[in-house]
């Protein structure tokens, strides 16, 4: 599977190989998406609304992207009531990979052009991988993934799930200065919002998810909740410093702490397998350490169905998004004293699909 990025060049989207001869050890190896939250599960094919929401795009399993290469072992929910997915991953994101990658940075030396700093003999990721784990029980009936009640369903349709992600030793130790760390690692880690890890150095994360879900009778409610651990591995245990342009120690970096967030949807078909109608609110803290930097996000959407299915709809949709703009970030400058830091930065948005799928 592939798809055009914004250079209007094709990126491969998945490639993988499957075996489903055990139905409760279904074997999946390639580039895949990565069974963690339901937000990643689900297909674009199949949502509400336009877009995922901020926490779901940023509270993704590897902070980079929805999927990633690896081996994955799960059960097939179509068969059994209790479910799992566990994985092995490279932890970069589609199409890309670090391991082996040197922590280097380039500053101006008096003489030459560039030099090389202490840090240029650290390595990290090899042999560090990233573990998925998830676990489903189907309450009743058999939910699935797709959000909204399209089936109308005529018996209460419901599922909890908990997911954990551990991804270690991920190479962000300069934003804009490392002549090693691949941009495309940078790139896609700041489009689906975790832009703030970037130059914080060599980062731990520990990923939890807990998701619920529940269909009926044209009813559809679900929600998610994030915690993020992120652990900096220190100057002892990486080798790594902090330093500016010119080579000069920046000292200890910022301190973001931690990172949670949750989201609520609900939907009601009005006319059954035709004309939905869904609202969804959800808030993102990035970093517990750091203030006023509240992500709030409210949607409603409009879902018109063609053909009864997921395959031919019209998505009308309003966001309202509230930024908070304090806190400070790794290796950028305060922005404590620039006029209007800390206030809100709002954007409201309106958005109209023609989705077709054959």
């Amino acid at each position: 599977e592939t798809s055009p990025d914004t250079s209007g060049d094709m990126r491969l989207l998945e490639a993988s190989i499957s075996a489903w001869h055990l139905a409760g050890a279904t074997v999946e190896f390639g580039q895949q998406r990565v069974w963690f939250s339901r937000a990643i599960v689900t297909s674009a094919a199949t949502r509400s609304f336009t877009d995922p929401m901020f926490g779901q795009n940023m509270f993704v399993a590897n902070t980079v992207n929805s999927r990633d290469i690896g081996l994955a072992i799960l059960s097939d929910e179509n068969k059994y009531r209790f479910n799992y997915a566990i994985g092995v991953f490279n932890g970069m994101g589609q199409n890309l990979t670090d391991e082996g990658a040197a922590v280097s940075q380039r500053v101006p030396v008096e003489g030459s052009e560039s030099g090389r700093t202490y840090n240029w003999n650290t390595r990290v990721k090899n042999g560090e991988v990233m573990l998925v784990a998830r676990l489903l029980w189907k309450i009743s009936g058999n939910p699935g993934y797709g959000e909204g009640d399209i089936q109308y369903s005529r018996k209460p349709q419901t599922a909890l799930a908990v997911g954990y992600a551990y991804n270690p030793g991920v190479n962000v130790l300069s934003s804009i200065r490392s002549d090693i760390v691949a941009r495309g690692i940078r790139d896609q880690m700041a489009r689906v919002g975790n832009g703030r890890y970037l130059g914080g150095g060599i980062y731990d994360f520990q990923t939890w998810e807990l998701d619920f879900v529940h269909k009926y009778h044209g009813w559809a409610f679900q929600a998610e909740g994030y915690w993020r651990h992120q652990k900096t591995r220190d100057n002892h245990d990486s080798g790594t410093r902090p330093f500016g342009s010119n080579g000069i120690d920046l000292g200890p970096q910022v301190n973001l702490g931690q990172a949670w967030g949750w989201y609520a949807q609900i939907g009601k078909y009005i006319i059954p397998r035709k004309l939905e109608i869904a609202v969804r609110y959800g808030i993102t803290d990035p970093s517990t350490q750091q203030v006023n930097d509240l992500i709030k996000q409210l949607g409603v959407a409009l879902n018109y169905t063609l053909d009864g299915t997921y395959n031919n709809r019209v998505i009308a949709e309003y966001t309202n998004i509230t930024m908070g703009s304090g806190g400070e970030a790794p290796d950028r400058q305060p922005f404590d004293r620039v006029p209007g830091a800390g206030r809100d930065l709002i954007e409201n948005r309106i958005a109209v699909q023609w989705q077709f799928f054959f």
